[in-house]
């Protein structure tokens, strides 16, 4: 049985519950709405607004709406996965 589980809030088309992998040395970029990222393994860079925050297992941040998109990484080089509620 899954932690989370992915859905989708139809009324503003995010996806709520979605946990995404990062392979070591990879990055994503994602849309800032207000959304929780909590680290499930590993170490996690956020950059967003000229701002970069760090986060380990058990941690977990919020992406303030803005414009520009936050992008995440690992902060130890190694595989990270996180889940975007």
């Amino acid at each position: 049985m899954a932690l989370y589980q992915p859905k989708t809030d139809v009324t503003r088309g995010k996806l709520v519950g979605q946990i995404v992998e990062l392979p070591a040395g990879t990055a994503k970029s994602i849309v800032r709405h207000g959304q929780t990222v909590e680290v499930i393994h590993g170490g996690l860079w956020v950059s967003f607004d000229g701002v970069d925050v760090f986060a380990q297992v058990g941690e977990r941040l919020v992406l303030p709406a803005g414009i520009d998109a936050a992008v995440m990484s690992s902060s130890t080089g190694d595989r990270v996965v996180v889940c975007i509620c």
